[in-house]
């Protein structure tokens, strides 16, 4: 009885080593993780040019960018970045979201910037985006099918400019505009 005793004494202080020092993992991972997006919203905040609030251009070489809770609006030339493979938005941004690495109003009705460098050869927009802005998907050369969810009502200018790869898009008919030059350059598009 007494072995077992202790048996049972060692099994439970070796327990509660081990979860001592799974939890001492998982706080060095999560300072770690902290440590990299500080790091990378501080570099990314060194390549953007903001005046005003107006995020006008991103010179750097990140595929991931932070916009910074500085930002309430963005730029041509911004949005003429197709360099991005994921965009995230600074926690304290009162005006932008990210969704799955795009960029969405902050209550998520319209696509603002979908990240033209992503590697997916579909996507469907989620339901509860009623707009997709101008230039939102430009130059998205890797995506060949984009699903719109009947939630859509308009589609700004220049909105999927030379999506070069985009073959099939579905429309319902609840999009009422659809601004000058939406599918510009997209010469293997058939809308469906």
């Amino acid at each position: 009885a007494e072995e077992e005793r202790r048996a049972k004494e060692e099994k439970e202080r070796e327990e509660a080593e081990r979860k001592v020092k799974d939890a001492k993992h998982r706080a060095e991972a999560e300072q770690k993780i902290e440590e990299e997006y500080r790091n990378l919203a501080e570099q990314c905040a060194k390549d953007m040019e903001i005046k005003d609030g107006e995020l006008l251009k991103y010179n750097g070489t990140q595929s991931t960018i932070i916009i910074p809770n500085s930002v309430n609006r963005l730029g041509h030339s911004f949005m003429l970045n197709a360099v991005i493979k994921s965009i995230e938005v600074d926690v304290g941004n009162r005006h932008f979201r990210s969704i799955d690495g795009n960029l969405y109003s902050k209550d998520g009705k319209t696509l603002v910037r979908y990240a033209a460098e992503k590697n997916a050869k579909s996507f469907e927009i989620p339901r509860g985006v009623t707009r997709i802005d101008p230039l939102a998907f430009y130059f998205c050369k890797n995506l060949t099918s984009i699903i719109i969810p009947d939630s859509v009502t308009s589609i700004g200018y220049d909105a999927f400019c030379r999506c070069h790869s985009l073959t099939s898009i579905t429309i319902l008919s609840s999009v009422k505009v659809i601004e000058r030059n939406a599918f510009l350059g997209c010469n293997r598009l058939k809308i469906i």
